[in-house]
């Protein structure tokens, strides 16, 4: 399937050919982007979680002291 699809590609006209380089470089940059902004909310939500986690520390620590 990838070999028919390359041989397909290969044969393309010159100006078909720099349109479809063109297409598919704007998809590789917006897929990049979409997962760079997946990361950055994992690591806000993480972020988030830990400093949950440690405020229920030290409130059950000062609970259990006062």
């Amino acid at each position: 399937m990838e070999e028919q699809a390359f041989e397909t590609i290969k044969l393309l006209p010159r100006r078909d050919l720099e349109t479809f380089a063109l297409r598919a470089a704007i998809h590789m940059r917006e897929a990049r982007r979409e997962m760079e902004s997946g990361r950055f909310f994992s690591a806000v939500l993480m972020g988030f979680l830990l400093g949950a986690l440690v405020a229920s520390a030290a409130f059950l620590l000062g609970s259990s002291l006062g």
